[in-house]
């Protein structure tokens, strides 16, 4: 009896044993299933995270890309070792004297008589010119002058006008009122055959005056 009790009694543990070990293993595996569940998540946010920072890295990094090499393709190699384009310069004007020609390409002549510059009291002077027009032409002939520039960079277009038949000849005079001690440098002269009553030719150039004399009028 003795040895059947205490047999007995030293195997009713072990099923409460099992009991807390299964519900011990049964209450530990939600919680570690919860665990990789967060891990998971937690990775998968660090992913795209990530994946955004690199797509702004590259935009970001191809936009400075882009610009930077335009600029470096403006200030280095555009500018690197090439010339600057070197530009024509005009060429000079005719300078004319007395008894040349206004018109040289014109079959009528206009012939330099006089140049002169009067100097008066006041704040403008006066610059004169006389032209002597021949046309042995059997068309009218019309002489021009005008756009007088002066050293100080004035143009003065008043316009001046002689009209001469076939055949004939006459004088144009024209007068200029220009600045005290501004002296004339130039002026356009231009000159109109009348080929038909509906054509004409036209010849006009604008010329580089000589040093003009000074006349003091009181």
């Amino acid at each position: 009896m003795d040895s059947s009790a205490s047999s007995s009694s030293s195997r009713t543990p072990e099923p409460a044993d099992s009991a807390e070990s299964a519900a011990s293993s049964g209450e530990s595996a939600p919680a570690s299933s919860s665990a990789a569940d967060d891990a998971e998540n937690n990775d998968s946010s660090s992913f795209e995270k990530w994946l955004v920072r690199f797509f702004l890295i590259m935009a970001f990094g191809a936009a400075f890309g882009i610009e930077g090499m335009t600029l470096f393709r403006s200030y280095v190699l555009d500018h690197d070792g090439a010339e600057a384009p070197v530009e024509e310069a005009p060429p000079p004007l005719p300078t004319l004297q007395i008894g040349d020609d206004l018109l040289p390409d014109a079959l009528p002549t206009e012939r330099i008589e006089t140049l002169t510059l009067e100097a008066h009291q006041g704040d403008t002077w006066t610059f004169r010119m006389e032209v002597a027009l021949q046309n042995p032409t059997e068309q009218p002939y019309e002489l021009t002058t005008f756009g007088v520039l002066t050293q100080s960079g004035s143009v003065h277009e008043k316009a001046f006008r002689a009209t001469c038949p076939p055949g004939d000849s006459t004088r144009l005079v024209a007068e200029w009122e220009v600045a005290a001690s501004d002296i004339p440098e130039s002026l356009v002269a231009s000159g109109r055959a009348q080929v038909t009553p509906d054509s004409s030719v036209v010849h006009a150039r604008r010329i580089r005056l000589p040093r003009i004399p000074v006349q003091m009028v009181r």
